[in-house]
């Protein structure tokens, strides 16, 4: 914020400046950086006395500086004005943005009832003194992908979600969905996808066009979530949209509909939403976290090196269709037990796979390897082609997982993941490094007590 009276006044001593200035000049003349030209002096051309007198008089008279000639004869005619004062910078007032969508979006509503709108959206933008439960219980991995053309439910929902620390990603053209949840699954974002109630009047918005769109998502994403919004009249749009896999339907208030308790109905509504798609969420991540917990239960009666892996192995499954551990030897890779490679992933892990992969510099398994750090996202390593891909086949999506397991300062294995040949998922990374971590110290209990039993001898 500029404020003139605090303006703090910087002096400095020219005398030593120019003294610098001098020696550095010097530094630079004796280092040869610089060269000294002498240049020779004009000679003065002698005038003749006689010539200089026949000038004509007046020529070389000295010419006197005038206030014409420097501008300055109208400067007392310049009209004088106050010096401005400075204002500061007006407060801004979240509830005006609320007021103006409202204002643009809803004319038909009272005054009364547009300011008991904008004051439930500027409750809800606006967290408590000391209130941070909202953003800090959600995981910043979540988004909802909404289509609608309603410009007020837009700016409604994204309230509501930014309260819940959830990104919003709006769209009014059915092509833009694909490439909205591809993007957000390529994030590692777990998308929630919902649609606006039907508008038979509107292209794109009828019961049909929302039903042939939203079958098209489902059988596309069978892993995504569907929330479809109706109004509570339509039952028949409702009870087919939930026999077709959608997860549930949220009654929303329609103007033409319920004009006397509109906006109290809408304000339930919005609240109901914020609820639900919490619960949506953590919902998912309790099912996430009861899986961790029985897996970390039976970590700890492992005692031996083959079974932890297997056990790693079978967590990542969890996740991801096609598994496999790799066995780290001193320059390279020997494949070991897998899920989802040699049969279906509901049939347990198969026998060992005994091929070799070579650890080539600069390859995204040496890298692995020598950082010790989880890879999960696209990768075209040369290596997979040529060594990994011929064995197992390649996946639809290059999106891979590789896992590192330390034991000792040392990495022991590596377990890859890919999706086959179904789309992208979303994973709990936190979850699987946490638990691979835990993985590591049982290994190292495990190789512990195998070093004790074999130094007491039999």
């Amino acid at each position: 914020r500029y404020l003139p009276t605090q303006l703090e006044q910087i002096t400095l001593d020219t005398q030593m400046v120019l003294m610098d200035a001098l020696r550095i000049f010097d530094e630079k003349v004796h280092a040869g950086e610089i060269e000294l030209v002498d240049e020779p002096l004009d000679e003065m051309p002698q005038l003749d006395t006689a010539e200089a007198s026949e000038e004509p008089p007046g020529e070389s008279d000295d010419i006197v500086l005038s206030e014409d000639i420097l501008g300055l004869a109208d400067l007392d005619q310049i009209e004088k004005k106050k010096p401005r004062i400075f204002k500061g910078l007006e407060a801004f007032d979240p509830a005006e943005i609320h007021r103006q969508v409202i204002e643009r979006t809803l004319p038909e509503l009272e005054v009364e009832e547009k300011e008991q709108l904008t004051t439930f959206l500027s409750e809800v933008s606006t967290p408590l003194f000391g209130d941070d439960s909202g953003l800090a219980s959600a995981p910043k991995s979540q988004a909802v992908i909404m289509y609608t053309h309603d410009e007020f439910i837009q700016h409604a929902i994204m309230t509501v979600c930014k309260k819940e620390g959830i990104l919003v990603f709006m769209s009014s053209d059915k092509q833009e969905l694909d490439s909205l949840i591809d993007r957000t699954i390529g994030k590692y974002l777990e998308p929630i996808l919902v649609f606006d109630g039907p508008v038979e009047q509107l292209e794109g918005f009828t019961s049909e066009e929302i039903i042939a769109i939203r079958t098209q998502k489902l059988v596309r994403y069978p892993n995504i979530s569907v929330i479809q919004l109706a109004s509570p009249l339509n039952s028949s749009f409702s009870l087919q949209s939930l026999k077709e896999g959608v997860r549930a339907v949220l009654p929303k208030p329609y103007l033409s509909e319920q004009r006397e308790t509109y906006v109290k109905d809408l304000i339930v509504f919005f609240n109901s939403f914020q609820t639900y798609i919490r619960s949506c969420f953590n919902e998912e991540r309790r099912q996430q976290f009861a899986m961790l917990r029985n897996r970390l239960s039976g970590l700890r009666l492992l005692d031996k090196a083959p079974n932890i892996a297997l056990n790693v192995l079978q967590f990542v499954g969890e996740f991801f269709e096609r598994s496999l551990t790799l066995i780290v030897d001193k320059s390279e890779l020997i494949a070991e037990r897998s899920l989802g490679v040699m049969n279906d992933k509901n049939q347990g892990a198969s026998a060992a796979m005994k091929f070799r992969i070579p650890v080539i510099d600069g390859s995204i398994f040496q890298n692995v390897i020598k950082e010790g750090t989880t890879y999960y996202g696209p990768s075209n390593d040369g290596t997979l082609a040529e060594f990994l891909y011929p064995e197992i086949g390649a996946p639809l999506e290059s999106t891979m997982l590789l896992l590192p397991l330390k034991s000792n300062d040392r990495i022991i294995t590596l377990t890859y993941a890919d999706f086959g040949n179904k789309k992208i998922a979303q994973v709990p990374l936190d979850f699987l490094e946490f638990f691979i971590s835990q993985a590591g110290i049982a290994m190292k209990n495990a190789l512990f007590r195998k070093q004790v039993k074999k130094s007491s001898g039999p």
